[in-house]
């Protein structure tokens, strides 16, 4: 069954095709965003499932939409630079004996930002806390 916006050629927010997106819809596709991150559509996908990423999932349909916004960008495409009160999420799973899917998921729940660094040739997963709530763990 084809879609009837598409079919129709009527914009929508949540179209793959990109002539009939609305251009203010604030999500992308996952393979979009993983063009703009420079990783693969898995990354993106596990990225999502972890909350580093927020987007909408309909079951019902395939498609995996990522709310992107320019402060997604900044703290997600590795540009960013490096702040004294950052802690890595390396330095944060070794304290704690947690994996990184627990250190991120703590953090999303506290409310902490994450951000995507370059560190020499790696890129890293980096928590800066919220002002209201003390360190990281």
């Amino acid at each position: 069954m084809l879609d009837f916006r598409l079919s129709n050629a009527i914009p929508s927010g949540f179209t793959t095709n990109a002539h009939l997106r609305t251009p203010h819809s604030g999500y992308l596709t996952s393979a979009e965003a993983a063009a703009r991150l420079e990783v693969s559509q898995a990354t993106v996908q596990h990225w999502y499932r972890l909350g580093v990423l927020r987007g909408k999932h309909d079951r019902r349909q395939a498609q995996l939409w990522i709310h992107w916004t320019a402060e997604v960008g900044e703290r997600l495409i590795g540009a960013g630079q490096p702040s004294r009160h950052m802690v890595s999420v390396r330095a944060l799973c070794r304290r704690h004996s947690q994996s990184p899917a627990a250190v991120l998921a703590w953090a999303q729940r506290e409310g902490h930002a994450i951000y995507r660094l370059r560190r020499g040739t790696a890129m890293r997963f980096y928590i800066l806390p919220a002002a209201a709530s003390g360190p990281p763990m």
